[in-house]
Formats: C-alpha cells, sequence, structure tokens
C-alpha cells in the first residue's frame, strides 16, 4: 500500500469527511416526551425523531435528521427532511448546504452546485458555499474552476485554513508539489491541530526521502495519537529509508493498537525476509497476516517462499497451491512450483 493508494483513498473520503466536520450542531430540546425510552435516548435517530413529534414546526430539527439520515445513506429520508425544513424556512442558507451535500451523494454534481449557488445568493458574505463548490469542481479534477472559488472563499475570509488545504491538495493533485507544501503549511499555520494537512506534508516530504516526513508525521500522531493511518506512513518511510529497527517498532505499535491489521504482519514479514533474511520470524509474520486475512495471496506465497529458502519444500509446495486456489494462474505461485519440481 503505497502513496498513490492513500491519495486515492483520501480523494474519496474528502467529501465524506467534509459532511461530518461540517455538521449543524442544534440545542437539544430539554423537554422530552414521558414515552421517551432509554433506548431512544441513546440513539440519535431515535431521539431527534422525538423531538420532532413535539415540536412538528422546528426547521433545525428536520435539517439535524437530514445529517443523520445521510450518515445512515437513507437518501430518500433525507430529502424529505430537508424539503420540509425549507418549506418551513425557505431562505435557510444551512438547508441548502445540507441539500447540496445529499445531490452531491446522489452523484448529481450540478444540482449540488446549483444549489449552493442559491445558497450563496442569499448570504453572499459566507464564505461557505463556495469552497463546496471548489470541493465539487476537485473532486472532479476540474483544477481551475476549483481555484477560483477557492479564491471567492478565501475573498470573504483570509482565516480559512480548509481553504489553503483544498488548494495545496489540488497542487498535489496536478504534480505541483512545491506550491502544495506552500498551502499545506499556510493550513498548518492557520490551524496548528491540522491533522490531515500534517498528514499530506508527511507524504510529500516522504516521497522526496527528506526526514521532514518523520516530523510532520510525528506532528499528527500528536493530535491524534493513535492513528493507524500516520503510524502505517511512517512505518513505511522508515522501511523505504532502511531503518528497520524503526520501522518494525513502528509496525508493532499499530499491531497493539489493532491486533488485526493484516498489512502491518505482512510488511513485517517483508522486512525479516527480504532484508533481515530471518525466515523463521518472517513465517511468523506471514503467519499472522493469514490468520487475520485467511484470503492473504500474497502472505501464502511470501510464506512460501520463505519455506523454500529454508528447504521445507512440501510447506512451500502447500503455500504456493493455496495460491492457485485463490487465483487460478497466479504466476509467482507456478514459477515457485516450478522451481520446486526442478530441484
Amino acid at each position: 500500500m503505497g502513496i498513490k493508494y492513500i491519495l486515492h483513498n483520501f480523494l474519496i473520503a474528502l467529501f465524506v469527511f467534509f459532511i461530518i466536520s461540517c455538521k449543524n450542531n442544534t440545542n437539544e430540546d430539554k423537554h422530552i416526551s414521558t414515552e421517551t425510552t432509554k433506548d431512544s435516548i441513546t440513539d440519535p435517530l431515535k431521539l431527534i425523531t422525538q423531538k420532532i413529534a413535539n415540536d412538528s414546526l422546528n426547521a433545525d430539527l428536520y435539517n439535524e435528521r437530514s445529517y443523520l439520515y445521510i450518515q445512515k445513506k437513507l437518501i430518500n429520508e433525507s430529502l424529505n427532511d430537508i424539503h420540509k425544513a425549507l418549506e418551513l424556512k425557505p431562505s435557510e442558507v444551512r438547508y441548502y448546504m445540507t441539500l447540496s451535500d445529499i445531490y452531491m451523494l446522489m452523484g448529481k454534481m450540478q444540482k449540488s452546485i446549483n444549489t449552493l449557488k442559491k445558497a450563496s445568493d442569499l448570504n453572499s458574505e459566507d464564505p461557505a458555499p463556495y469552497l463546496k463548490i471548489a470541493e465539487i469542481y476537485l473532486i472532479n479534477k476540474e483544477y481551475p474552476l476549483c481555484f477560483d472559488y477557492i479564491e471567492k472563499a478565501i475573498a470573504l475570509d483570509a482565516v480559512n485554513p480548509r481553504a489553503y488545504f483544498m488548494r495545496g491538495f489540488a497542487n498535489k493533485e496536478r504534480g505541483d508539489t512545491v506550491r502544495a507544501v506552500k498551502f499545506f503549511q499556510i493550513a498548518i499555520d492557520q490551524d496548528q491541530d491540522y491533522y490531515e494537512a500534517y498528514n499530506q506534508l508527511g507524504l510529500l516530504f516522504a516521497a522526496k526521502g527528506s526526514d521532514m516526513a518523520i516530523d510532520y508525521y510525528n506532528n499528527a500522531l500528536d493530535i491524534k495519537p493513535n492513528s493507524i493511518e500516520i503510524r502505517y506512513n511512517l512505518a513505511m518511510y522508515y522501511q523505504d529509508d532502511a531503518d528497520y529497527s524503526a520501522a518494525i517498532n513502528t509496525y508493532l505499535s499499530i499491531i497493539d493498537i489493532d491486533s488485526l491489521y493484516k498489512n502491518a504482519f505482512f510488511n513485517l514479514g517483508y522486512i525479516y525476509l527480504v532484508y533481515l533474511e530471518v525466515y523463521e520470524t518472517a513465517i511468523d509474520y506471514f503467519t499472522n497476516a493469514i490468520e487475520v486475512h485467511p484470503e492473504y495471496i500474497e502472505a501464502y506465497y511470501n510464506r512460501g517462499y520463505c519455506y523454500e529458502l529454508l528447504g521445507r519444500n512440501k510447506e512451500a509446495e502447500s503455500d504456493y497451491r493455496k495460491c492457485l486456489d485463490l487465483e487460478t494462474n497466479y504466476e509467482k505461485a507456478v514459477e515457485g512450483l516450478n522451481r520446486l519440481d526442478k530441484r
């Protein structure tokens, strides 16, 4: 799992994160019906539904429940609630923002943009609609339009770390890493707890082989000490930098947090196989990876190769054949069996 995989996943998650981070919080109604159960108090959706039953003309409650439906991927229910909110308050900008989120989740990007423009018309001093339009253009890789709307947002609010973060990410996507670093650092200057900006800077400096990556990853860990993502990125940096002791310790710290994290086990096995040539230990870690994920074909192959190097040919053959069970004509396994036949 390299940097491209991480970036791809991040871009997919960018919109979902924005929705969650910008969720509108409303004050809870202190008056709850005597029919409210314990489950309804602990379940946010049941709680807000009870509040609506007690106050059916409260538009904010419909907006809040619409967000909860979004998180549960109940699009029709979410649409119904936001339309009810807009019926009660037709000029409320926040409700148009919610509606735009729903359209984005439905893949109706132009409808989302039009809704955001309506929100901006209602309040031309609010940078949020511009920023979300920029985000849509970023997802669509329409970078000039993305930059235009980021500039509109910054013109309304110069202290706007998310705008600078998005500008950095867009430049990174375009391959302009110098500008990407510049704008990620501005985001951090404006918000010193901007976890994802530290992560992106770590990735950029790791790609350059610069030890500054370590500093940025550690800054991110100061914010989220149990972040598997950051620890994995840091371990990969150590591994690529041939600091195998640090890489091993970092992978082990991941396993302490999540004992089912298969990639940490696999990479530990890989280090002991390829770099340290301690095959018995490598076998143990590949076995751990297989126990977590019984169809982990690469782990079976690498464990089989360890067995082959140790002269344990029957066990090697078993793992190679398991690879072929999982994927017919898996090339490495076929080559391994051919090597064993020649012996």
